[in-house]
């Protein structure tokens, strides 16, 4: 079950936010560039809060840091374990676009 969340894109600090308020800490999406090569992203990292867990925050989440790569013209490394799961079972063929080669699911 997917809840309505509204994302934040924090550049400064590299990381898609979901607010959850209160005590609940926020979950994120962590991305970095690629060392030498700066059109690719690297997300690594995903946190949801066991508080928040199993309402697809992780998938709103990835869908926009990989709408973002999309739009801005950049690849995406999967190398979070989440994300890479989501890019074998559940990413769209216009999400597979944005998956750096290497990391594309073999067909």
């Amino acid at each position: 079950m997917s809840v309505a969340a509204r994302v934040e894109h924090i550049r400064k600090s590299m990381q898609f936010v979901i607010k959850l308020g209160g005590s609940i800490p926020d979950a994120h999406l962590a991305y970095k560039p690629v060392a030498g090569n700066e059109k690719v992203l690297d997300f690594y990292h995903t946190f949801v809060p066991k508080e928040a867990g199993g309402k697809g925050l992780a998938k709103v989440l990835v869908e926009a840091g990989f709408k973002y790569a999309g739009d801005e013209g950049l690849k995406v490394r999967p190398t979070c374990s989440y994300i890479a799961k989501f890019v074998e079972k559940g990413a769209t063929p216009e999400q597979i676009k944005v998956v750096e080669d290497s990391f594309k699911p073999k067909l």
